[in-house]
């Protein structure tokens, strides 16, 4: 969605995502949402457009056409289906009939979250997925706090390779321990090679 709107001369900004300087993003929810429906024209034919007309209708029982006027009319519908019972996230977790829900979590994460839901009896399966990237970019800006949180949440204090091997070693276990099946890494750069034949 955002690089349809981005491809048609929409600002970033204009849709919430706030600017690289650390800014806040100018557009609130209802002016966003606004220049979504002013736009959605862009979208009629293509899959994006008969998805997000469906989950407009299946999930929030929307039936007016999204434009430019109908906007806040949908915005105010939505919302208030938003606050009803059945929209919580349990509860749309049931709906939908989700067999498991996959997180991605940083190698430094406690995953206290996941163990609350765990803890809490409901039966709705939530897993994390490792993500070290933070810990294994070693030029990524604030880096060396990462390496000290890594240590702090492994209770191994990283000090050479074979510690940081072993600390990333034990919150494997511990993310595998919550259920974790899989792990996730940025590919930031390509890179490629020609081989020999």
């Amino acid at each position: 969605i955002f690089r349809m709107l981005y491809s048609q001369g929409i600002s970033l900004e204009e849709v919430g995502i706030p600017p690289l300087d650390g800014a806040p993003a100018v557009a609130s929810d209802e002016e966003v949402w606004q220049t979504f429906a002013d736009h959605f024209y862009l979208f009629r034919g293509t899959p994006t457009g008969m998805w997000l007309t469906q989950e407009l209708h299946d999930v929030f029982g929307v039936t007016e056409k999204l434009t430019s006027q109908s906007a806040a009319a949908i915005y105010a519908q939505i919302d208030q289906r938003l606050q009803s019972p059945d929209f919580t996230p349990r509860r749309l977790y049931e709906q939908f009939n989700i067999e498991v829900l996959c997180t991605t979590d940083p190698a430094t994460s406690d995953l206290s979250h996941h163990a609350a839901i765990r803890n809490s009896g409901w039966s709705g399966r939530i897993v994390p997925t490792f993500r070290p990237d933070a810990v294994v970019n070693l030029d990524a800006a604030g880096w060396r706090g990462q390496i000290d949180a890594l240590s702090q949440v492994s209770g191994i204090e990283v000090g050479d390779y074979a510690s940081f091997i072993q600390a990333l070693e034990q919150r494997r276990a511990a993310f595998k321990e919550m259920g974790a099946t899989a792990t996730d890494h940025a590919a930031v750069t390509p890179f490629t090679e020609r081989l020999s034949a």
